[in-house]
């Protein structure tokens, strides 16, 4: 009776824990990469290539940290009420992987950024309260946990308004700030390698191998890595995107200025006819060229003059706004783009394992009879569930991203790699430390954290919008609670009655068919 009981959990739990994957590529990886796609940084299609490369990477490196909290961290398998029938155990934790993907589904479909984290821990919250007792529950690794969703936002958003701060002080607010911003790019780009890959490296490190050495190894790594990307940045990077905007100026900059986007697609290139392109077709043919290395600013009258190699100026025109913030913000597009690599990997790192951990009590209890193995989830569960992350994203995840990215606050490219940034490095750290941290809810900090610095680059933040996303996540919490104790009891009832009695006999269950009856 046994071992059919467990075949159909494991059957059924693996579609619900591939439906939970496709919640949270519907909602958590929209959260994590909506202020890219909804600053235009990347298309779509572009965000799916990344999320299903770096969300895989990450979970097949790092996943196991946090894996290993959601399995038997919060709840112990070897409970006495556990250890002397693992059923329940396998039971409670499929109740949960089956109410959190039917809620990450309802929420996503409503466009609401919810927390697949608060919704996983609600549920296993639930069944092991209601089962045995708040004395089976790990209650200093659950005030951690809450503890750091509280805390990981505001850690978000305050290096996101750091970052931002430095780019808005440094960059936006300079006398050239397309100089500037040419100046600190390698900066800007091997300062976030080195965090990043840091953090990454040094819980790798730690993983693989308990020697001091390999800590060392792992810092001088990120050192010489991060060293790399700042010379490639100063040497490759910023004399290609010089060269770009030469020619780009000379042809596109002045026809730009009353789009939302600086884009060059080629339709909206100039043709034969108009007189910027005419003037440079006879600044080619005569020899002669325009020199944009020297751009006179003329403050009042609110332009920029072009002066050409002989002196004189140019009838062209650019405006003093366009160069301090459309231009310039398109030197940020490729550092958003690393940013979102960076949180899709830390994001497969800490939130594939609410998908998968579950299912892995399902497993081991199908191959073993108990759960108490603590054996490694198989590849093949973690690409399960990062196949089901990429349908997820295609299919439900741009009604988040339009929340995230576009309703909170407008981000530009300089805003939302700030917030982007600040979300991977908080992410990797409780990563790194073993927590389940919600990557919506950094990130909607982050967001936030950004939104407090106005500039012509952005829009006033949404309150109203913040605020139910804030109290979705409580709700979260409590529905994913709630939810999970009406599956959980109900589906003990059902197998009481009609198949399992020795399996599932307890005291909660008898109390429960008295009740009833």
């Amino acid at each position: 009776m046994e071992a059919p009981f467990a075949l159909v959990l494991l059957i059924v739990g693996g579609c619900f824990a591939f439906l939970l994957a496709f919640g949270i590529g519907a909602n958590d990886v929209a959260n994590s990469i909506g202020t890219s796609v909804g600053s235009g940084a990347i298309s779509l299609k572009k965000a799916l290539v990344i999320a299903a490369v770096f969300e895989m990477l990450g979970a097949t490196t790092m996943g196991s940290l946090v894996s290993a909290t959601i399995k038997s961290a919060i709840i112990s398998p070897e409970h006495p009420l556990f250890d002397a029938n693992p059923a329940l155990f396998a039971l409670g934790m499929f109740s949960a992987v089956a109410s959190s993907s039917l809620w990450l589904l309802f929420a996503s479909f409503l466009g609401l950024p919810v927390s697949t984290t608060h919704t996983i821990i609600g549920g296993i919250l639930a069944f092991a309260s209601l089962e045995a007792g708040w004395q089976a529950i790990n209650l200093a690794k659950v005030i951690n946990i809450v503890l750091s969703w509280v805390v990981s936002p505001a850690l978000g958003g305050l290096l996101a308004f750091l970052l931002y701060g430095s780019i808005h002080l440094f960059i936006l607010k300079a006398v050239d700030p397309y100089g500037r911003a040419m100046a600190l790019l390698p900066l800007y780009y091997a300062g976030s390698v080195a965090v990043l890959v840091g953090i990454v490296a040094q819980a790798v490190a730690t993983l693989v191998s308990k020697s001091p050495w390999a800590l060392a190894i792992a810092f001088g790594g990120t050192a010489l890595i991060a060293l790399a990307t700042g010379l490639v940045t100063k040497w490759a990077l910023v004399p290609w995107l010089r060269r770009r905007d030469l020619l780009y100026c000379d042809i596109t900059l002045p026809y730009s200025h009353h789009r939302a986007d600086f884009e060059t697609d080629e339709e909206d290139l100039p043709t034969d006819s108009d007189p910027l392109m005419r003037r440079a077709a006879h600044k080619s043919s005569s020899g002669g060229h325009t020199d944009f290395d020297t751009v006179s600013l003329s403050e009042s009258e609110g332009r920029v003059a072009l002066e050409s190699d002989s002196g004189s100026d140019s009838q062209d025109a650019i405006p003093v706004d366009l160069l301090h913030t459309k231009h310039v913000q398109t030197k940020f597009k490729y550092l958003m783009i690393l940013s979102a690599v960076f949180i899709a990997y830390v994001h497969g790192a800490n939130d594939i394992a609410n998908a998968v951990a579950p299912y892995g009590v399902l497993l081991e209890y199908y191959r073993h009879g108990d759960v108490r193995a603590g054996g490694q989830i198989p590849v093949y569960v973690i690409l399960g569930g990062g196949v089901g992350i990429v349908v997820g994203l295609a299919v439900l995840g741009k009604r988040v991203m339009q929340t995230v990215g576009e309703k909170i606050v407008k981000l530009s490219f300089s805003r939302g790699f700030a917030a982007q940034l600040g979300t991977a490095m908080t992410v990797a750290v409780g990563t790194a430390l073993k927590l389940p941290i919600s990557t919506s809810s950094v990130l909607v900090g982050a967001v936030t954290g950004v939104g407090l610095i106005k500039g012509a680059d952005g829009t006033p933040i949404q309150w109203k919008i913040l605020i139910k996303i804030c109290l979705a996540w409580v709700g979260t919490l409590l529905v994913g609670y709630a939810i999970t104790a009406g599956i959980y009891f109900l589906l003990k009832l059902i197998l009481h009655i009609t198949l399992l009695p020795p399996l599932l006999n307890s005291t909660t269950t008898n109390d429960t068919l008295q009740l009833v009856l």
